[in-house]
């Protein structure tokens, strides 16, 4: 069983959906601090529950909405069920919001720069080839990190790795 994502939206759709990821971590994180301010002033000297009482309901729906962008952009990218729960937690820990945004964008933008090794991706059929295998494999390539013999033969046009027999791993 490979460890690879096998099913990926286009790199538009995953980029319309990092895009909204990235504006709902933000105002998730705004909104988690707001909620303290909240609760200190309910249960704080003031003890005054109708701001809390009036900002709950919306931070608990500013949280839905973080949680279906997490979801969205998860599904898109072909994150496992454990990396998409991990980020849901983000939401409940002041500071994690924007942590979570950084790391996110960061390797959603590596694994978006993975696209491009064949060419360029803006063209319809370039996008349209992602789910295919050249493209696919030449991702494959780039995710092979913890492989020299992988990344050395990815990056020679034409060749990608492979369980061959003569011991190499590479198909001409």
């Amino acid at each position: 069983m490979s460890t690879y994502p096998t099913t990926m939206a286009k790199p538009a759709q995953i980029r319309s959906a990092l895009r909204f990821y990235r504006v709902m971590a933000i105002i998730a994180g705004i909104a988690l601090f707001v909620l303290i301010a909240a609760m200190f002033v309910k249960y704080g000297p003031p003890q005054n529950p109708s701001f809390s009482a009036a900002w709950s309901p919306i931070h608990g729906l500013i949280y839905l909405v973080y949680a279906a962008s997490i979801a969205n952009l998860g599904l898109k990218s072909a994150w496992s069920l454990k990396r998409i729960v991990l980020n849901l937690l983000t939401g409940f820990v002041p500071i994690l919001p924007f942590v979570a945004e950084a790391r996110v964008t960061r390797s959603t933008e590596a694994l978006l720069s993975r696209v491009y090794l064949t060419g360029d991706a803006g063209t319809t059929e370039e996008e349209d080839a992602w789910t295919q295998a050249p493209i696919l494999n030449s991702a494959r390539c780039a995710w092979s990190i913890r492989s020299t013999r992988r990344r050395s033969a990815c990056s020679r046009p034409g060749r990608t790795p492979s369980s061959s027999s003569n011991g190499s791993g590479l198909t001409a």
